[in-house]
């Protein structure tokens, strides 16, 4: 059986990424909180809201700054060495 990860969260609690364009283009709302990270689609909140641990948070980042989810990602990092 999963654990429930949800934690309270407001609207107001949620920013948006980064890499949102200007013509509102992959926008993603992030909320940190002590409890983990929320995220959004702020085109469609009423799609839900995705939790993560702080621990998931942390793998996420960093496998995405180490291009694991790039086309090329393992030989990028092979060149970076």
């Amino acid at each position: 059986m999963k654990k429930d990860k949800s934690f309270p969260v407001k609207d107001s609690d949620f920013v948006k990424g980064y890499g949102t364009t200007a013509g509102g283009a992959w926008c993603v709302e992030i909320a940190r909180k002590r409890k983990g990270v929320a995220v959004r689609d702020s085109k469609n909140r009423e799609a839900g809201i995705l939790f993560f641990t702080n621990n998931e948070w942390a793998a996420f980042t960093n496998a995405v700054k180490d291009g694991e989810f790039d086309p090329i990602g393992p030989i990028a990092k092979q060149l970076r060495r």
